[in-house]
């Protein structure tokens, strides 16, 4: 009933009501698309090519970017657009909204002043806008701004520039482009839709990551995730948001606060998980994408989405062919997520399997799951065991205190490896000296704590089963012995009774 409703809402609106952002528009790949779709609805509606060009250009498509090159591609790109729906377009002398994100950090305070001298509120207004866009270049579209009047700017500083003012360089070059940034970056459409940069925070510049700290705090592990949060700012009430992101956000602990925000205010209505080797042009296991269309109304959460599971296929005609093919379709509503620990996206969960979760208890209750070491630097501090004089390795340690007392400088180190079940890949070995004098003091140095990429340490040298955190396969745990040390990139469980062990080890492996 709620979706016939909205459905029914729907049909009073309008084309130009339509209105379409692209927050990383690039060289302009979706909104071309976006202007062939809405070409064809205008023509739906009656409209003539000519006036829905005009339309589109004015009321439709809006794009944002901070590479100026690029933002030229993509104006270029719907400029064609535009001329190829209308023979006469380029005598109109319409300026698409594809708009360069830019600093006003350069902006001299005086020529302000002297703009706005008898517009004082305008000019608070316009202080008000420098002061959001100072960093325009660092932060993008993750920018937010406080509302002004953006109408009453645009009108005066246009007034200005036809009655030849004086400053009119300063105000078609840097105010009015400016202003009309901001006022899409304050804007909400109906339809938000974008490939964000994928960039983990390792990569981001301590600035960048004081801004997301503070701004973006649950999809602060990565930017795309960042701009899963932004687009769904940017989109408005019962309107969609559709993105293609890596998959990470999906499953992975780190994303955890982020799922629960999106599944408490949106509804997932599309979903085709690609995986690895979407893209012909990009190989390797490292980029695992998913393509979403999400809805933004938390009315509907019974709604059964359609998800694509194409992770198996390899490459575009592959993933193109099983995109088809109706075993690789699943239908799931955004209930069933809640009702796992961790609300992970698993729409390929059989109804078992999530009662299972409701009904039995977690592998938690009798084993301790951990992580362990980011050692800061690999090349120093790991290497194969033939690397290291084999008798300065110190096998079989049981404690910190034995391997102090042993002043043996390596130890057997786990740290994932390839696909391998029930034992094995232990091929690395980790400088533990004096305790790990030398990776604790790296630690310090760069953190001002030893804890916060050296975890877990009262598991060190323990029995255990280790598995490796990522990978596109199913889980393959391995057993240890005694004398081990962990990675960052693996996760181990311990256990008070060995027994149960090897009885968690053969049931989770078959």
């Amino acid at each position: 009933e709620k979706l016939t409703a909205l459905r029914e809402e729907r049909k009073k609106l309008n084309p130009e009501d339509l209105t379409f952002l692209d927050p990383c528009m690039g060289s302009g790949h979706i909104l071309a698309y976006a202007f062939d779709l809405l070409m064809d609805i205008y023509r739906a509606s009656g409209r003539d090519d000519r006036s829905a060009v005009e339309s589109i250009i004015t009321h439709n498509l809006y794009g944002l970017e901070i590479d100026e090159r690029a933002a030229q591609l993509a104006y270029f790109e719907v400029m064609m657009k535009g001329r190829e729906y209308d023979r006469r377009f380029f005598r109109n002398h319409l300026e698409p909204h594809t708009c360069v994100i830019t600093e006003s950090n350069g902006l001299d305070a005086s020529l302000v002043d002297a703009v706005f001298e008898k517009e004082k509120d305008l000019k608070n207004d316009m202080v008000s806008i420098m002061e959001d866009m100072k960093d325009g270049k660092t932060y993008g579209s993750l920018i937010h701004v406080r509302k002004v009047d953006f109408e009453g700017l645009k009108n005066y500083l246009q007034q200005e520039l036809e009655s030849g003012s004086f400053y009119g360089e300063v105000i078609k070059k840097e105010l009015l482009p400016l202003v009309e940034c901001a006022e899409i970056l304050g804007s909400q459409m109906l339809s938000t839709s974008t490939n964000p940069p994928f960039v983990g925070s390792k990569g981001m510049d301590n600035k960048l990551t004081s801004y997301i700290k503070k701004n973006y705090s649950d999809g602060k592990s990565d930017l795309y995730s960042c701009f899963i949060e932004r687009c769904h700012e940017f989109t408005q009430k019962n309107g969609y948001q559709a993105m293609i992101t890596q998959h990470g956000w999906m499953f992975l602990t780190s994303f955890e606060r982020l799922r629960a925000k999106i599944l408490s205010n949106n509804v997932i209505i599309d979903m085709a998980h690609l995986g690895a080797r979407a893209f012909d042009e990009i190989g390797g296991e490292v980029v695992q994408t998913v393509a979403f269309v999400m809805f933004k109304c938390n009315l509907l959460s019974a709604y059964l989405g359609t998800y694509k599971r194409l992770i198996n296929s390899v490459g575009e005609k592959e993933k193109e062919l099983s995109f088809f093919d109706s075993k690789n379709n699943f239908y799931c509503s955004s209930i069933s997520y809640r009702k796992i620990p961790g609300a992970p996206i698993a729409y390929w969960s059989s109804n078992n399997i999530i009662q299972a979760f409701q009904r039995l208890s977690p592998l938690s209750d009798i084993a301790q799951p951990r992580q362990g070491v980011k050692t800061l630097n690999n090349d120093l501090f790991l290497k194969l065991w033939y690397e290291v004089y084999f008798m300065n390795i110190g096998f079989n340690c049981t404690s910190i205190e034995e391997s102090i007392l042993s002043r043996h400088r390596w130890f057997p180190y786990n740290k994932g490896g390839t696909y391998r079940k029930w034992y094995g890949n232990n091929d690395y070995v980790v400088d533990w000296f004096d305790d790990g004098k030398a990776m604790k003091k790296l630690a310090i140095e760069k953190y001002h704590s030893v804890t916060r990429t050296i975890t877990n340490i009262s598991y060190f040298f323990k029995k255990g089963l280790t598995w490796s955190s990522l990978s596109t396969g199913n889980i393959s745990l391995r057993a240890f012995g005694v004398g081990y040390i962990f990675d960052s990139k693996v996760s181990s469980m311990y256990f008070s009774d060995d027994d149960l062990m090897f009885y968690i080890l053969a049931f989770m492996n078959t």
